[in-house]
């Protein structure tokens, strides 16, 4: 049923039929929760927010459909912090989640993880645009990710240390044990945010790999240790080859001449 305050949305998911009540005052709630648990009082642009007279259609970075439910959050640059994967906060996106259809929360201060209920095309049927980049999440970004039935048109992770992991099928091996990719030359991926990249896993052998390794490692422990700091928005943990020099270097541009550049080509 629908009215000029709600509707009712009904959606399927792989495990249940769940039933979401949409309505304007149910999701200006959820904004209430979402402004205090992402730090609202310190945001650099909050006009009008939490104004009890005011309609929050009007508060700053947000736009609605006729019947007021949001469309859209627009919060980059916003100097918003707190953790996304916070239980409290889920459920309040969640309850903008049936009408939703972009979210912009870029260059930000946001911890945690992303949570997975973002990819659920029964909670977010209508999400295109998720855009939480360069912020301060960690960890593996979940596999339902990369198997929505309608991709986003625009889904930007970058600028945070998210893990994709990629998966392949058993065409992807033949046997050849020799290669540091365990693996023969090209693959078919079953997952992956790039599935028409070409890829190729017998570039080096695993003695060459090993030798790679054991050079490093010595360059590390005759000069202080790895490198943490050559990104600025990743905490790395690797050394800068063209300073080390020496046999590292003239191997690994060995291998770039003779192997790796040819493959490009």
């Amino acid at each position: 049923k629908t009215s000029d305050d709600s509707h009712n949305v009904s959606l399927t998911s792989s495990a249940k039929k769940r039933k979401l009540n949409v309505s304007h005052s149910t999701q200006r709630e959820a904004l209430k929760t979402i402004y205090t648990c992402l730090g609202g009082q310190d945001w650099t642009r909050q006009d009008k927010w939490l104004f009890t007279d005011d309609d929050s259609c009007e508060w700053k970075g947000l736009a609605c459909l006729k019947d007021g439910t949001i469309k859209m959050l627009e919060l980059s640059q916003n100097n918003l912090r707190g953790r996304f994967d916070d239980p409290i906060l889920v459920d309040a996106f969640a309850k903008l989640g049936p009408t939703l259809e972009q979210l912009w929360i870029s260059e930000n201060a946001i911890t945690g993880n992303l949570p997975a209920i973002f990819a659920d095309e029964s909670v977010f049927p209508k999400l295109s645009i998720l855009d939480v980049g360069s912020n301060r999440l960690k960890g593996s970004l979940h596999p339902a990710f990369m198997k929505r039935t309608t991709p986003f048109s625009l889904f930007d992770t970058s600028g945070n240390q998210l893990t994709s992991y990629y998966r392949y099928d058993d065409s992807s091996t033949n046997g050849n044990n020799n290669h540091c990719g365990d693996g023969g030359a090209d693959v078919s991926l079953t997952s992956s945010p790039l599935p028409n990249v070409h890829v190729a896993l017998s570039l080096l052998t695993k003695a060459q790999c090993t030798t790679l390794v054991d050079l490093a490692v010595r360059h590390t422990e005759a000069n202080g240790g790895w490198t943490v700091d050559r990104h600025k928005a990743y905490q790395t943990t690797d050394i800068d080859i063209a300073i080390c020099g020496g046999e590292l270097l003239d191997r690994c541009n060995e291998h770039l001449r003779t192997t790796i550049l040819p493959l490009m080509a």
